[in-house]
């Protein structure tokens, strides 16, 4: 069973959709049962929790074999999300974490940004907590233009690879996340590379 965290936003959404609509078994953690309202007429199980609360963690990953780990991005996000990986290793399980971070996240050296700085923070956890990882890095999404993306974004990808993704691109991953287990993913000019933690 795939547990998938964020399932009421807009990429743990469109991996909701696509895992459901392929008949997957699928648990979404909700905060509330009013968020849960949100996901009826998908075929899948609900878990109310959250990520200060390890119990509704503990129960939300019983019989989990796959994570997707989405969090809003705020100065919080390494201490939720790494309430989640504790709550993996504690279930003894080992699920497949596949982890939505940010392309820079494998970068080397420090960075002072602040969401970067979040992301490699948990995926630093994963990697001590020893749990079989993914790590997908987009630049971003393209629903998050409300129309096309300004001329020089074009012209500077036209120059370089980017990653700038459709927000139900990764929904193909996360369930047959069929890297090896000790792998980092970064998407680059629509491709996918994968090299060791």
């Amino acid at each position: 069973m795939i547990l998938v965290t964020g399932a009421t936003g807009m990429v743990g959404g469109h991996v909701l959709r696509q895992l459901t609509g392929q008949s997957a078994p699928v648990r979404a953690l909700v905060r509330s049962e009013e968020k849960g309202d949100t996901l009826r007429g998908y075929d899948c199980e609900l878990a109310v929790g959250s990520y200060e609360d390890a119990g509704s963690l503990d129960g939300a990953l019983q019989g989990i074999d796959h994570v997707l780990l989405i969090s809003p991005a705020n100065e919080h996000m390494a201490q939720q999300e790494g309430s989640l990986v504790d709550a993996a290793v504690r279930a003894g399980s080992s699920p497949h974490i596949v982890k939505l971070a940010a392309a820079g996240v494998d970068a080397p050296g420090e960075t002072d940004v602040n969401f970067l700085a979040q992301h490699r923070r948990v995926v630093e956890h994963l990697r001590e907590a020893g749990l079989p990882t993914t790590v997908l890095a987009p630049n971003g999404f393209m629903q998050s233009f409300r129309r096309p993306p300004p001329d020089p974004m074009r012209a500077r990808s036209a120059r370089r690879p980017s990653s700038w993704r459709s927000a139900g691109t990764p929904a193909r991953s996360p369930a047959g996340a069929s890297r090896p287990p000790s792998s980092a993913t970064t998407a680059a000019a629509g491709r996918t590379r994968s090299r060791p933690l």
